[in-house]
């Protein structure tokens, strides 16, 4: 039976640190001889793990983030926020019993999900930011139909709005 190599945390970070740096998960695991499975495994560790994920993750801009979430435990607990707030990350949660406080977000997130991520494999995190980008700018602003904008798309609903603006500053500089 093989001996299980152990793995440092400053190890598997350096490993999540080459995905982050848009290299393909075939390539990173070949060049560190680490299976891909647990090389995802350490990247949901990661995500899932407020101390690892806060570590050497130059992303972050110091007192400029919101983190908004449910009240749910994993958000609300002590070990959780202490991590935001070390990091200078403000923490917005919904009020009790309220799930209507980001309906809006979590609609969208739903539709992001439903019609973007779950249909796709990212190759590396550029692939997904190119994928996502798309998405974002070509089918969801410029296409989806939208319920609360009138079953329009938002450029459309934001060309309308504009129109209606200067029809009425026209009308209002005539009379």
């Amino acid at each position: 039976m093989a001996k299980r190599r152990k793995f440092s945390k400053e190890f598997k970070l350096k490993v999540i640190r080459e995905l982050e740096a848009q290299k393909p998960l075939a390539e990173v695991s070949r060049s560190y001889q680490v299976h891909p499975a647990t090389i995802a495994r350490w990247r949901r560790e990661y995500r899932e793990d407020p101390d690892m994920a806060f570590q050497g993750n130059g992303h972050l801009y110091h007192g400029q983030l919101v983190h908004h979430s449910d009240r749910g435990i994993q958000y609300a607990c002590d070990r959780y926020t202490e991590v935001l707030r070390a990091h200078g990350i403000r923490i917005s949660m919904s009020r009790k019993a309220n799930p209507y406080d980001n309906a809006q977000a979590e609609s969208f997130i739903k539709t992001f999900k439903n019609e973007e991520i779950d249909l796709s494999e990212y190759q590396s995190k550029r692939e997904a930011q190119q994928c996502i980008g798309r998405f974002l700018e070509q089918v969801y602003n410029q296409k989806r139909l939208h319920s609360s904008l009138g079953y329009l798309p938002p450029v459309e609903f934001e060309e309308n709005l504009t129109c209606r603006e200067k029809t009425e500053q026209t009308i209002a500089k005539v009379a």
